[in-house]
């Protein structure tokens, strides 16, 4: 009788996985890269490859907008565009509501740290960039990495 379970858990488990299409913005931007290297002529060729530059660039403003809202969750976002790491100037130092150290950052955000004391003084400048499962990790100047949580 438990036989059955078994052998339809292992009939599910070899279906295969659905694999995701590619991206289409990046399909075409392939396809227009691939064109422009079919190109024969030199000056042709870097035109076309400036235009597909020009097309695909990320606009300044998208770039500010990710960087204020790293360490946000995925509802509170609405840039497209993801930041790995930023760094920024202490310019706070106090305690969050669970007593732990809370960093005010010099663009407006406000890290807590997952540490019994404050890592780092006033006015130095901390890295902080996406870890496993959707955690942060602060580095310090002197190298020392602490996990970190955005509380505003």
């Amino acid at each position: 009788m438990k036989l059955l379970p078994l052998l339809a858990f292992a009939g599910l488990s070899a279906a295969p996985l659905a694999v995701p299409a590619a991206d289409p913005p990046e399909a075409a931007l392939r396809q227009e890269l691939r064109s422009c290297a079919a190109i024969s002529a030199a000056d042709a060729r870097l035109a076309c490859y400036d235009s597909v530059a020009q097309r695909h660039a990320t606009p300044e403003k998208a770039v500010q907008q990710a960087k204020q809202e790293f360490g946000l969750p995925a509802t509170d976002r609405v840039a497209s565009l993801a930041i790995e790491t930023i760094e920024a100037k202490v310019v706070g130092i106090g305690r969050s509501a669970a007593a732990r150290p809370a960093l005010a950052l010099d663009n407006g955000q406000v890290w807590e740290v997952d540490a019994p004391e404050a890592p780092v003084e006033l006015q130095q400048t901390v890295s902080i960039k996406r870890a496993a499962m959707s955690s942060f990790l602060l580095t310090t100047p002197r190298k020392r990495s602490y996990r970190a949580r955005r509380i505003r």
